[in-house]
């Protein structure tokens, strides 16, 4: 069995509620030691009968580590180490092995000194020559094993700065070796250390990656790990739904592997309380939480900063609902732990601190509340420097202990500094901005600045809670527009000069059916959206909530991009522009791409090109010349992209008759300049493209000039393309079959449709297509069968296409 830390650790809540109940963010676990896999501890010159006896105490100690039954294995790991140095002297390479293991005894227990004690000694035996000749030698797993340990204690501390070089030095290590248990198990705690610092960003494509090697090596004890940590970096962002599925699916590994009593499921049963706390949904919290207290102190005793954290969380459940007696005993409890540690987890220290000053600021107790916010402060600011959600949460709670005072003037620097935090760590429109915005509004009224708390309402009234979401979406448009007092209306009526084009910005919001739907597939998934299966978002279910029209033609809608895709990580410096068929009404566009980019997980810059169409058969077969007189202007957004956003890859999805829009645009645009595009193309896909195969074949030399393959996924059961070729007999349709043309990826999903459908919009409602779009655009990887399995080659005298088994789903 791997060797491990059990990862029972709970970490604090960021407590943001001033004079209202809003929900708070839930704890952030600490990260466990991880799940290695150790290098051989005994060399030959060891005598067969001690070896054969220090063997037989390495597999016993492994099974009791993995049973958490540290206590019983403390001794155990003692008498090793000494038996160890009564065979090989003090200072033997040997040893090291048994320093670390004795360490993580003591770290698991919570004896943090005698943990780093140990792990120092090994670091300096290791360093003493002739050691770069030995199994510490740089690069060696040995070393890795070590530092990782150590850098995991120095995490649990909160001593980040510490831990930051051996983390990155621990995961080259494993790389370098091509260790894949262990790179991964370096990956996730990478991700750990970036998100205890509030480095969401940083943290997230680390998750992805552990996530994509332990689904390879099929290993359920480290999913289970990795899905709970991924939880809770969704729950420290209010992503309160992704996290619940994803806690639940991680306590479904953790039965599985390890049993109900063990730590770890108590520690993913503590964070799925978390989740339920953080939505106000007490009732269902309290038992996992007294479930999870249960386990811990059986296992490792009342004293153990783990139940010292679930008591601290208890309080917190127990202060929203009102039962103060009950919340003040679990707070003092866990804070008097903390306090006789001999070394103490101080960023959970500062937590327990700071939610019992939010009990005594709502008994009044004004002045023990200011005392604890003071040091609960002071200690923030030395673990995590000017920036971290919970620093701003302690400025953010001191503020409101402050104006229940009248102390307004030494509230307002504390909730000013708390917003500037907030926003740059999760963003201006993040529902922790909008509870600081609003105390800020009610800091302005009591401060006589009536304008200004209007001003921050308004802010605060635009941004959405958990329950919902929604996802801007950036359009251009040559449909003509009618103003309604301040609502725009794109009809069917086209603007023939580009210089009227419109730019602008729809926002779509997914009601929490939706919402709950995506992160269900996600979970299921194991936090890739790509691989997720099961029903799509129902675009119909969304909703045109506002869309506003740019004054400038888009260039401060565009300024506005830049700073989402400098956090981008998913889809790092990567926009969509989504461009519609026929019968689609502007509201239907925008639609269609926000439920593109919110089923992706696009963080990204989503996009959509709006042309006129229209509906009826007679209108149909005009709408060939509005998509030619269209193309100038989708010509003119990918170059207002091209030169507002230069670096960012730009991937054009065309369905339908959209893509006679985009042929006739890219064929304009290689033919602008010898130089080439003006912007950065990125992959273009056309989904049932409503395209004479004749004309596509006519203007691949243009795509090819541009450096762009082109995707097109084509259904012999698409009965609009049948319909199409019957309308306009102007021969075969390229969604209605496979292509054979140089530059044409072409994927037949004739499988993948239904029997009693039109099976025109298969792209997007069938997830195993939708994945491999997500796939193609996150690496541009190729050819089609290595980014998506199910999909297999055929050859035939036309020429070679790609296909998915029917069976796919």
């Amino acid at each position: 069995m791997p060797w491990s830390v059990p990862s029972f650790w709970f970490a604090p809540f960021l407590a943001l509620v001033i004079l209202s109940q809003a929900p708070i963010p839930a704890a952030r676990a600490q990260p466990a030691t991880p799940r290695v896999v150790d290098a051989p501890t005994v060399g030959p010159a060891v005598p067969p009968a001690v070896q054969n006896e220090l063997a037989a105490l390495v597999a016993e100690l492994d099974q009791l580590y993995d049973a958490a039954k540290l206590h019983d294995g403390l001794p155990k790991a003692k008498y090793a180490l000494t038996l160890a140095e009564q065979k090989h002297g003090t200072a033997d390479l040997r040893l090291v092995a048994f320093l670390r293991r004795l360490g993580e005894f003591h770290q698991g227990l919570g004896q943090f000194r005698d943990a780093e004690a140990h792990y120092l000694r090994a670091v300096k035996i290791g360093d003493t020559p002739p050691a770069s000749r030995g199994p510490l030698a740089s690069g060696s797993l040995e070393v890795g094993l070590l530092l990782n340990s150590l850098a995991g204690l120095y995490q649990t501390l909160g001593r980040h700065s510490e831990a930051e070089p051996l983390y990155v030095k621990v995961l080259a290590i494993f790389e370098q070796l091509k260790d894949k248990a262990n790179t991964a198990v370096a990956l996730r705690d990478n991700a750990e250390m970036y998100r205890a610092q509030g480095r969401f960003a940083a943290a997230e494509p680390l998750y992805r990656r552990s996530l994509s090697i332990v689904t390879e090596l099929k290993d359920d004890g480290e999913m289970a790990i990795l899905l709970n940590d991924f939880a809770g970096w969704h729950r420290d962002q209010a992503r309160y739904a992704e996290a619940e599925a994803l806690h639940k699916r991680a306590r479904q590994l953790f039965e599985k592997t390890v049993g109900v009593d063990h730590p770890d499921f108590a520690n993913a049963t503590n964070d799925l309380a978390e989740t339920y706390r953080a939505q106000g949904r007490f009732n269902e919290a309290e038992p996992l939480y007294l479930q999870a207290l249960k386990t811990i102190e059986q296992q490792h005793g009342a004293d153990h900063p783990g139940a010292s954290m679930i008591r601290n969380n208890l309080g917190e459940l127990f202060r929203a609902l009102g039962r103060f007696s009950e919340a003040e005993t679990h707070f003092t409890a866990a804070v008097s732990n903390f306090e006789k540690m001999a070394v103490l987890p101080q960023q959970d220290l500062a937590t327990t601190l700071s939610n019992l000053a939010n009990l005594f600021r709502g008994q009044g107790r004004y002045i023990d509340a200011e005392r604890l916010y003071a040091r609960a402060l002071a200690i923030r600011e030395q673990v995590f420097g000017d920036t971290h959600l919970d620093l701003a949460g302690t400025l953010s709670d001191r503020a409101g202990n402050y104006m229940l005072q009248g102390r307004y003037t030494e509230a307002e620097p504390h909730l000013v500094r708390a917003l500037l935090i907030i926003e740059k760590i999760v963003g201006p429109t993040h529902p922790f901005t909008k509870t600081v915005l609003l105390h800020i509004a009610t800091l302005s009224d009591r401060l006589g600045r009536p304008a200004d708390g209007s001003g921050f309402r308004a802010r605060a009234a635009a941004i959405v809670g958990w329950e919902v979401a929604d996802v801007p979406v950036l359009f251009a448009t040559n449909r003509a527009r009618t103003a309604s007092g301040q609502s725009f209306v794109f009809g069917s009526d086209e603007k023939i000069d580009t210089a009227d084009i419109a730019f602008g910005r729809a926002t779509i919001r997914a009601p929490k059916t939706e919402v709950l739907n995506r992160a269900t597939r996600e979970a299921q998934a194991l936090g890739r959206p790509s691989k997720a299966v099961g029903r799509q978002t129902n675009e119909a279910a969304l909703r045109v909530q506002r869309i506003d029209v740019s004054p400038d033609k888009g260039s401060s809608l565009l300024a506005e991009a830049r700073d989402r895709l400098s956090r981008a990580t998913r889809f790092p410096r990567q926009a969509i522009i989504y461009v519609h068929g026929y019968n689609n009404s502007f509201d239907d566009t925008t639609r269609r791409a926000a439920m593109i980019s919110y089923d992706l997980d696009f963080d990204g810059l989503i996009a959509t090109f709006a042309w006129p169409a229209r509906s009826g058969v007679t209108a149909y077969l005009g709408d060939r010349d509005r998509a030619a007189t269209a193309a100038p202007f989708l010509l003119e957004m990918l170059e207002t992209f091209g030169t507002s956003l230069p670096d960012v890859r730009v991937h054009i999805i065309g369905h339908s008759t959209g893509a006679e829009v985009i042929v006739n645009a890219l064929e304009r645009l290689a033919d602008r300049s010898a130089s080439g595009p003006r912007v950065k193309l990125g992959e273009v896909i056309f989904a049932h493209a409503d395209v004479n195969t004749s004309r596509l074949a006519a203007m691949m030399p243009s795509v090819r000039k541009l450096g762009v393959i082109l995707t097109s996924y084509s259904s012999k059961a698409d009965w609009a393309m049948s319909a199409s070729g019957w309308a306009r007999r102007d021969g075969a349709r390229v969604g209605g079959a496979p292509v054979y043309l140089a530059g044409v990826d072409a994927i037949d999903i004739s499988g993948l449709g239904g029997t009693f459908a039109l099976n025109h919009n298969v792209f997007v409602q069938n997830p195993a297509v939708f994945g491999d779009m997500a796939r193609l655009m996150a690496a541009g990887e190729r050819p089609v069968s290595k980014r998506t399995p199910q999909v297999i080659s055929k050859t035939t005298p036309k020429g070679l296409h790609w296909e998915f088994r029917k069976a796919a789903n």
